[in-house]
């Protein structure tokens, strides 16, 4: 709600008959006492009710200015008043740093929780604590980003470059075996003609 300020006519010069009449003039002084202890803000488009500031135009923004070096400082912690509600910043305009004892420089912890957050977009990631995996907002679909990895996992991989790790512990996996110099050499004198060395080298 907005509040106007009642302004008393004094008149021209004292005692000329050209102001307000007396009650017409509490009248206006009442008006203005009232606004202010509802308000609490002279001349602002704020509302200071409770414990609640307020703006009193809708869609302005409340601008906290400090002056010179000065800086808004909160005593307490500072949560938003309904869950997933508010942004920090935004697309147009960003913090700089973020200074905290749980940013890491050389890790991200992403968060761990036991289903997914609300109001994802596209990009967003968390770790599932139930399902033991990392799991991504894509296309507008929740999707996990890795199975449950074990060692024992009979997952399939794909080697499109480099090298796959051995795992030993089933038989699932790749193996190691080499075929040395002198193996290849006494398969060859053994053989009696090219299927029987086929054989052997199909036996080793």
């Amino acid at each position: 709600m907005a509040y106007t300020r009642e302004i008393i006519n004094v008149g021209i010069t004292a005692d000329d008959g050209s102001g307000d009449y007396l009650r017409d003039a509490l009248i206006k002084a009442n008006t203005n006492f009232s606004n202010l202890w509802t308000v609490g803000a002279v001349d602002t488009q704020l509302d200071l009710t409770g414990t609640t500031i307020a703006s009193t135009v809708a869609n302005y923004s409340i601008i906290l200015d400090p002056a010179g070096t000065g800086k808004v400082v909160v005593a307490s912690s500072v949560d938003p008043q309904t869950t997933d509600s508010v942004d920090l910043g935004s697309t147009t305009k960003s913090w700089n740093n973020l200074h905290s004892t749980t940013v890491y420089t050389d890790k991200t912890v992403l968060n761990a929780q036991a289903s997914a957050p609300g109001s994802p977009v596209d990009g967003t990631l968390y770790y599932n604590s139930t399902t033991d995996t990392f799991v991504g907002y894509v296309d507008g679909v929740w999707t996990n980003l890795t199975g449950a990895v074990t060692a024992s996992s009979t997952d399939t991989f794909t080697n499109k470059s480099g090298n796959i790790s051995m795992w030993t512990n089933n038989s699932n996996y790749l193996t190691a075996e080499t075929i040395t110099l002198t193996s290849l050499k006494t398969v060859t004198a053994a053989s009696s003609d090219f299927a029987d060395f086929k054989t052997r080298i199909a036996a080793l």
